[in-house]
């Protein structure tokens, strides 16, 4: 069945609501045409507060009858609102019953879907995987969406894992003091370019220390040889002078 209308909206909608509304505006024109350009000088404030209220006291009466008309031309809409809000009411109760229980389908296969991939990464991701790469970090809440496929989910798990064996084995590659700290730092962001480049700086200021650790050494042997030699020196002008 189909709702319909049996009052004809072409009467509501011609119908004319008259008034003065020529006379008033021609009225006005006149009236208010000393008032546009005034400039109320310090004299004038007594009078020019008396045109003030009787301006708007002429505003307040057009107001009052606007008010009127759409108070009374709302009557019929409000009771039509009422009425059909009536209807739209049953309408909603059913939509939000099927709703409810099509929602709760397709929560219940984005639950199970969620459980596959968590399954596919916990047979995919070895131990030490997972303590970088945690399904926390890994999960992507796109995808429990419908349209989502599960095999492009799984892809995603697949290529992270890999990729995080490939960082962590180019980490242990790079050897010396530096592998305890990177892979804290990869276990913290997951970027292997910030890793290599926490490595590269480290390794720049060893290089600096262990330059100016070579440049102390000379100096110090250089110190020590010239003592040596003045100690020589001294030696020999003692056996001159005896």
């Amino acid at each position: 069945m189909e709702f319909e209308i049996t009052t004809d909206l072409s009467l509501v909608k011609n119908q004319q609501i008259e008034a003065n509304f020529a006379a008033v505006s021609a009225w006005l024109d006149e009236e208010l045409a000393p008032y546009q350009g005034m400039v109320v000088q310090a004299d004038m404030i007594s009078a020019a507060k008396t045109y003030r209220a009787n301006l708007r006291k002429v505003k307040d009466r057009i107001e009052q009858y606007r008010k009127e008309v759409k108070n009374a031309v709302l009557v019929p809409y409000n009771e039509f609102e009422r009425k059909a809000k009536i209807l739209t009411g049953k309408i909603d109760a059913a939509v939000e019953n099927i709703d409810s229980q099509v929602k709760a389908h397709e929560e219940k296969e984005a639950n199970e879907k969620i459980a596959s991939l968590k399954a596919d990464y916990d047979a995919y991701a070895n131990d030490e995987i997972k303590e970088y790469l945690t399904w926390e970090r890994l999960f992507n809440p796109k995808w429990a969406n419908k349209g989502y496929r599960a095999e492009d989910a799984k892809q995603e798990i697949v290529t992270a894992i890999t990729r995080t064996e490939r960082d962590l084995s180019a980490i242990r590659s790079m050897g010396g003091d530096n592998v305890a700290y990177l892979l804290d730092t990869y276990r913290n962001t997951l970027d292997i370019s910030e890793v290599i480049r926490k490595n590269t700086e480290i390794n720049a200021r060893k290089a600096i220390e262990a330059q100016r650790q070579r440049e102390a050494e000379e100096r110090r042997a250089a110190a020590e040889a010239e003592a040596q030699q003045q100690s020589q020196q001294n030696a020999k002008n003692s056996f001159h002078d005896v």
